[in-house]
């Protein structure tokens, strides 16, 4: 299914009233392996819809796959997903090139996991360990009540209560 927004219902309808929008939107597994144009297609209905509104702020999901990671686990996984990889490019392409603060998130694999503990680094693979998505909503909700309006990829990985969040990572290297 495509994020596409009817023609006859306004923008407004559906974000007009908010401060940020938040997108975690991914395809099934299957669709992964295949490949779709489900996340290039929504961010650009998302920009599109945000612009029109005046909606300024987007916190986005994206993966680890995309840092420059070399090893045999990033190659073969970045090959297996390669329309999946070639999708999120798209999706961030298009974010980008938008006039949006935004802040893209790129997590590793991802578990079920009530753990909201996370690392973040800014345009690094912090980490390489898998995380929850609980801890991934964790980090784009940070990212988003900070008060400056960046435009930033941001990697995250599991953490502990002991390290840095987005938000004091933020702070210490600003």
């Amino acid at each position: 299914m495509y994020a596409k927004y009817p023609p006859h219902v306004p923008h407004r309808v559906f974000i007009g009233d908010d401060d940020a929008v938040v997108s975690a939107i991914g395809p099934r597994p299957r669709e992964a392996l295949r490949g779709t144009r489900l996340l290039g297609e929504c961010a650009s209905s998302t920009v599109r819809a945000m612009t029109a509104v005046g909606v300024r702020r987007l916190a986005i999901v994206s993966s680890a796959l995309l840092f420059p990671e070399k090893g045999a686990f990033f190659t073969f996984f970045r090959w297996l997903l390669r329309h999946h990889v070639a999708d999120l490019r798209d999706m961030e392409r298009v974010v980008v090139e938008s006039t949006l603060s935004f802040t893209i998130v790129r997590p590793p694999r991802l578990v079920h996991s009530r753990a909201e503990h996370y690392r973040a680094a800014k345009s690094a693979l912090p980490g390489r360990s898998a995380m929850s998505f609980r801890a991934v909503a964790v980090a784009m909700l940070d990212a988003l009540e900070r008060p400056t309006e960046p435009r930033e990829v941001i990697g995250l990985t599991r953490g502990s209560s002991a390290h840095a969040s987005t938000r004091e990572l933020i702070r210490t290297s600003a």
